[in-house]
This record gives structure tokens, C-alpha cells and sequence, in this order.
């Protein structure tokens, strides 16, 4: 004490120091404790949200990267159907040119059975021809001019008649060059007719035609025209070959409201039950294989309805096969002759 010089002391139980003590350090230590925690979780929601951006930015990648890989597989896929289209369509036009080439060699087998009966109808001529000509020399040397005139005119009239022959040949093997056109069926059916007479003559068969007088004008290509119809005679004489005399052949034809209908009946075997089924499968034949391939009507059905028309088999009522040519019907056209059929 300043005033009195006096130093006064006074005594206190330690309790009642140590309780204030002990109450600030617990209330410093209970802050202490509520920073740390504070900080703690300050530092746990950090560390949690640089875990999600890790996550974020990995899962990132990974979808980038599964873009990229379907990205490539689509590419891939992709230049596999470009090569694939390119394949069937390449494959596409392979296919037609095959069919195209088998139509022709069907065409020139059916020459080839056909030469003999065709080189019997040339011979005969061209004998006639060499003899009429003998003799007009030798009329000409006894001054018989109207005779020798005579035999050359019968000579005139051998070599048109060679002509029409080889003209009917060529006509049946060359390949068409036109789009559809009108067509007019008679003249293709004398055609038709014409390359298979000789053998139709020696198999004794009756032709039996019930046509139109008017000329019947279809939607066609004339030398395909004309190939059904051969390989269809042709056939129709295979099946006659296996039947006793009579042999008879019916050609008969009516307009209906779609078109034109061609009728050809004989009257052999007929068609089996599964020769009705499989009349159209390319290779199927009821022959040997020396007979045939079996590519007659299949190529005869392509043909047709390449030709916007229809092929029907049946069995006819009153026996034998009957066959269906349904045509569409043109307009009245010009008949033309190609200039090759003129070449003698």
C-alpha cells in the first residue's frame, strides 16, 4: 500500500484459484478442439471435392474414349457395308451377265441339236442347185434358152429359200439389242416352227393351229420371242417321241383384257407332279443328261417375265402337258428385218 508503506498479503484457499484456471482452459481447449474440427471437416469437404473432380475428369476421359473407340467401330462397320454394297452389287451384275451368257448358251445348244435337221435343209438345195445348174450349161450348149432360163429362175428360188433358212438361224442366235417392242406373234411363231419343221415331219406330229386371221401384236424382243418359243416346240416334240402314233401339237391364241394368251398342248406324258413344282428350278429335268440340262424352261420362264409376261404349266383335261404363254398386248407395229438376216 503506496500511502502507509505497508505490504499487505492475503491468503486464499487454492481452490478458489485452480477453479477459474481450469474453466479457462477448457473453454480454451473446447475452442481449440471446435477449430480443429472446423478445420478437419474444412479439409475433408476439400479433399472430397478434388475427388469428385478427379472422378469427373476420369469418367470424362473414359466416355471420350469409348466416343473415340464407337466412333472407330462405326467407321469400321461402315467401310465393311460400303465394301459389302460394292461386293453384291458387283456380285449383282455378275449374276446378270451369267444369266445373260446361260440364255445364250442355251441358244446355241439348241443350234447345235438343230444342225443336222438344218445342214439336211441346206443340203438339198444346194444338190438341186448344182444339177439346175448343170443343166443349164448344158441347155444353153443346145440353145434351149427358155429352158436354161427356167432352171436358173428354180435356181432364184433355191437360194431364197436358203436364205430364209440361214435368216431363221441368225435370227434365233443373235442377242437382242432392243428395248421391248411390238412384236407381231404369228410371223415369230412360223419362225419358231420353221427351224423345227424337219424334225417335226419326221416324227410324223400334226400341227393343229387355231389363231386369229388378224395378226396378233405383243409386247416382246423378237429373238427372245422366238428363243421360247423354239425351246417350247422343241420340247413339246421331246415328249411326242415317247408316245405312239397319232402325235398331235395344238397352237391356239386369244385376247383377253390383260394381254395375249398362247396356248401350246400335245398330247404326250404330260407333266409329273413334281415336274409341275420344280418346272422353273434351274438344272431340273425328267431327262438324261445326253437329252438335256434342264435350262430349257427356266430360261423360257426369265425370258418372259423379263418380258413383263407369264409362263403357266399345267396338265390339259383331255391328256398331255399344256403350256401358257400370257403377253402383254402392243400396238400395231412395222414387222422389220435386220439387215443381217439379208447375208446369205
Amino acid at each position: 500500500m503506496e500511502e502507509t508503506g505497508w505490504t499487505v498479503s492475503i491468503l486464499a484457499p487454492r481452490s478458489l484459484l485452480d477453479r477459474p484456471v481450469r474453466t479457462a482452459l477448457v473453454a480454451g481447449g473446447g475452442m481449440l478442439l471446435l477449430l480443429m474440427l472446423l478445420l478437419g471437416l474444412l479439409m475433408q469437404r476439400r479433399r472430397h471435392y478434388l475427388e469428385r473432380i478427379a472422378l469427373d475428369s476420369q469418367a470424362r476421359q473414359q466416355l471420350e474414349l469409348r466416343v473415340q473407340e464407337r466412333t472407330q467401330d462405326l467407321e469400321r462397320l461402315n467401310s465393311r457395308l460400303k465394301q459389302e454394297v460394292l461386293e453384291r452389287e458387283q456380285a449383282q451384275q455378275e449374276l446378270v451377265q451369267a444369266q445373260d451368257e446361260l440364255v445364250q448358251a442355251s441358244k446355241l445348244s439348241a443350234l447345235g441339236t438343230m444342225s443336222a435337221s438344218i445342214s439336211h435343209e441346206l443340203n438339198q438345195p444346194l444338190a438341186a442347185i448344182r444339177n439346175y445348174a448343170d443343166n443349164a450349161g448344158v441347155l444353153l450348149d443346145h440353145g434351149r434358152h427358155d429352158d436354161a432360163r427356167a432352171n436358173l429362175k428354180l435356181i432364184s428360188q433355191l437360194t431364197e429359200r436358203m436364205a430364209s433358212i440361214i435368216a431363221h438361224l441368225r435370227a434365233f442366235a443373235r442377242r437382242d439389242r432392243h428395248a421391248p417392242e411390238s412384236v407381231a406373234l404369228q410371223p415369230a411363231i412360223d419362225d419358231a416352227l420353221a427351224l423345227l419343221a424337219k424334225r417335226r415331219q419326221a416324227m410324223q406330229v400334226e400341227l393343229i393351229r387355231d389363231m386369229p386371221d388378224a395378226t396378233l401384236w405383243v409386247q416382246a424382243g423378237e429373238t427372245r420371242l422366238r428363243q421360247v418359243l423354239g425351246n417350247l416346240l422343241a420340247n413339246a416334240l421331246d415328249a411326242l417321241s415317247e408316245v405312239p402314233q397319232p402325235r398331235r401339237l395344238w397352237l391356239s391364241a386369244e385376247l383377253t383384257a390383260e394381254g395375249v394368251d398362247l396356248h401350246l398342248r400335245d398330247n404326250g406324258p404330260g407333266f409329273s407332279q413334281e415336274a409341275l413344282q420344280r418346272a422353273r428350278e434351274p438344272f431340273f429335268t425328267t431327262k438324261t443328261s445326253a437329252q438335256g440340262l434342264g435350262l430349257g424352261l427356266a430360261i423360257c420362264d426369265t425370258l418372259m417375265r423379263a418380258l413383263g409376261g407369264e409362263l403357266l404349266f399345267a396338265n390339259h383335261p383331255g391328256g398331255g402337258a399344256q403350256l401358257t404363254l400370257r403377253l402383254r398386248a402392243a400396238a400395231q407395229g412395222i414387222k422389220t428385218q435386220s439387215p443381217e438376216d439379208f447375208v446369205v
